[in-house]
Order: C-alpha cells, then structure tokens, then sequence
C-alpha cells in the first residue's frame, strides 16, 4: 500500500512540475530525487536495447546521486527515466542542467530496467548511454564517465 501511495506521489509530481521541469536540488523536490535514486540502484538488461525519440520532460539533479532525465517519447507519448550518472562527472563532460532545456528534442540510447520495472505506474525505467540533441550534438556519453 506503501508503495502505491509513493507510485501515485510521484505520478502527481512529475506532472505538477512540468511547469518548472528541471529540478536542481533536493530540497526542491524530494520525490523526484528519491525517484532518481532509487533509478540509480535497479539493475538493468544490457539485452534490452533501447534507442528513444522525444522531448525532455523533466531533469533532476540530485545531490550525492545519478541524476535522472524524463523523456517523453514521440510518437506514442510513452514516457521513460533515465538514469544518467553522477553530477560531477556529468559536469566534466559539459553536461549540466543547463545543457538541455525542457522540450527539447533528444535521441537517448540505452538500456531497460530489468524486468521492463517502472518508476511510478507510467514511467519506463532506464539507464542513459548516449544522449544526443537533435542538432547532433552529443550531451552526455556514458562511455567517457570515469570508472
């Protein structure tokens, strides 16, 4: 039950900050960031290939974890999270959360969630490898992240 309610708080969230769309720090949204955190710990199918089409929806960038991008996938409209990596290492690749603004059109390749998993009852839990703007210009490459 415990878990429905946190499902449905987090639905409730990301819709409700759509509006703001990028999300800098925990203190203002500590739903989010849970969800990026609890993205960062799942296990992910490196059989499960995934190559997505869209807009960004939402960016959060959580102190001391991965930080998470919310994709809106066109066409269908299927919405995906995906795990990026550290902040710091994130930002040595010029990858901040100025890099990308809300309604932008990116191309993310990646992997699924083992077990197609979700965050909350509608988004597709993933793990970002490439994330390209639409103009071909690459913002985040999980190859070049420090090991």
């Amino acid at each position: 039950m415990q878990r429905i309610a946190a499902s449905f708080v987090l639905v409730v969230s990301v819709s409700a900050f759509r509006a703001v769309s990028q999300v800098a720090t925990p203190q203002v949204d500590p739903i989010l960031s849970s969800a990026a955190r609890s993205l960062t710990g799942m296990q992910f199918d490196a059989n499960a290939p995934i190559t997505v089409r869209g807009r960004v929806s939402t960016l959060v960038w959580p102190e001391k974890s991965s930080g998470m991008v919310i994709i809106e996938a066109s066409p269908g409209g299927e919405k995906y999270a995906f795990a990026t990596g550290g902040v710091p290492a994130m930002a040595k690749q010029g990858f901040t959360r100025f890099a990308m603004q809300p309604g932008e059109q990116v191309i993310v390749t990646g992997v699924l969630a083992s077990g197609n998993a979700k965050i909350g009852p509608d988004l597709n839990a993933a793990r970002a490898d490439l994330i390209t703007k639409s103009n071909g210009s690459r913002v985040f490459d999980r190859s070049r992240l420090p090991q």
